[in-house]
């Protein structure tokens, strides 16, 4: 028995905390209540929803393997009344897609595609017109470094904000930190510049 945390914060569309809200734990797809647990250790809640902290809207839950497959995606539902209820589906708790440090490419010049996973190394002899394929997994990150000066840009696939993004890197240890949500690129942290 291997218990999974998931840990989140509250917030409505505006980033704005919301302190004081449920949320309600599923099965992926639908509304058939999850199995979770409030410790490491120790007996189920009686039913699938946590509260959030009044003051930082923070909450946690855990979900055991003995319980679950560890392909079982979840649905999470935070809501409060005068809020509109957010609703986060196909979320990976189990073996989430880490970020392998040691997967690196480096590109120097032309057009090309990036690997969708690891670290890529803008080490540019000549200007990098590249092009960041959609993910495959749900949870697994991206890091683009520039470590050499020479103006590249790569065109972001399916971005949270337009599909695709330009990042613009002209600078050395310029950035991209991003995670695949299951349908979209979301920017972690940046340098870079969008244009």
């Amino acid at each position: 028995m291997a218990r999974h945390i998931y840990q989140g914060t509250a917030q409505d569309g505006t980033g704005r905390v919301i302190g004081g809200a449920t949320v309600t734990v599923y099965l992926a797809g639908g509304t058939t209540a999850a199995t979770i647990y409030a410790a490491a250790t120790g007996a189920a809640d009686a039913d699938s929803a946590v509260a959030t902290d009044d003051t930082y809207g923070t909450f946690s839950f855990f979900v055991d393997n003995t319980d679950y497959k560890p392909t079982q995606l979840f649905k999470v539902v935070i809501s409060k009344s005068n809020y509109t209820p957010l609703t986060f589906d196909n979320i990976r708790i189990f073996d989430a897609v880490a970020l392998p440090l040691d997967a690196k490419e480096t590109q120097t010049t032309g057009t090309v595609t990036l690997n969708h996973w690891g670290i890529t190394d803008l080490a540019a002899t000549g200007a990098i017109t590249a092009t960041l394929p959609d993910g495959t997994d749900m949870g697994q990150m991206k890091l683009i470094v520039m470590s050499v000066a020479v103006a590249s840009t790569v065109s972001i696939t399916h971005h949270e904000t337009t599909d695709p993004e330009v990042a613009t890197f002209d600078a050395i240890d310029e950035y991209w930190l991003g995670v695949w949500t299951g349908t979209e690129w979301a920017t972690v942290k940046n340098t870079c510049t969008f244009v």
